[in-house]
């Protein structure tokens, strides 16, 4: 009698134990979903830490805020373009910032409608002319096309992993001119005491190449794609009718 007790005892316990495990791994129907937002070491939208290695910036922050509505919480991911790119087509990154020209990601994403903004891209050389001809710049970036128009004219390019590298180097005269888009040049400079600041300005000349449009990428191997692709669309209406970029969406969906 005992033994029949203590087995049945067991079996209850064990069948206890299974479902508690069960329950425990089924996660609530209102849990957010995660995504990784990938993105390249592009001030402000994003910055790694240098003494934490966090990962932060104002891109995470306003697709945080776009996909509120759509129980999506955003996982933040920094690394240099090469292993971004890589990862979306495994889809360990499910969604990214780029734009649209870029080889990388040809056929491997669906992008946005709308822009996530639109970037200037200029020319930063100093006052002093030299003949060098080398340029700063972040590898794995096209520019769109301007690096192979430059290369054609006789430019070389010396490649570093992001853009706040790639401008320490041209103002310390590593090189003689820098390839970059407006935002993180002037994130940069921001970082400086007023004093070195105003003397970078007053001896660099600035060309404006293009304004070159950025949107969302959503990455074709994640399993969130179809889902995300439907939350984009209805952000991509919301901002063709007020006529704005995607991150100026931001006040009138959460307001």
């Amino acid at each position: 009698m005992l033994f029949r007790f203590t087995l049945i005892l067991l079996l209850s316990l064990n069948t206890y134990i299974v479902l508690s495990a069960q329950l425990a791994a089924k996660p609530a129907d209102n849990d957010p979903t995660t995504i990784v937002l990938g993105l390249t070491g592009f001030a402000p939208y994003s910055t790694i830490d240098e003494e934490t290695g966090q990962c932060f910036g104002s891109g995470f922050d306003i697709t945080q805020t776009l996909l509120l509505s759509d129980n999506f919480k955003v996982k933040p991911f920094c690394a240099a373009p090469a292993r971004v790119y890589r990862s979306i087509e495994e889809g360990k990154i499910d969604l990214t910032v780029n734009i649209k020209s870029t080889n990388a990601l040809k056929d491997k994403v669906s992008f946005t409608q709308i822009p996530f903004d639109k970037l200037k891209l200029n020319l930063y050389s100093k006052n002093e002319q030299s003949s060098s001809k080398t340029v700063a710049s972040i590898r794995g970036y096209d520019y769109e096309g301007q690096r192979r128009k430059m290369e054609e004219q006789g430019y070389k390019f010396v490649d570093v992993p992001n853009a706040d590298n790639a401008t320490n180097l041209f103002l310390n005269g590593r090189t003689s001119h820098l390839l970059s888009y407006e935002n993180p040049y002037i994130h940069f400079l921001n970082q400086l005491d007023s004093e070195t600041r105003t003397s970078y300005e007053q001896i660099v000349q600035i060309e404006y190449l293009t304004s070159v449009p950025t949107h969302y990428a959503i990455s074709k191997s994640s399993p969130h794609h179809d889902s995300l692709v439907v939350a984009f669309n209805r952000i991509d209406e919301k901002a063709l009718a007020d006529q704005h970029y995607i991150n100026q969406v931001i006040a009138t969906i959460h307001p």
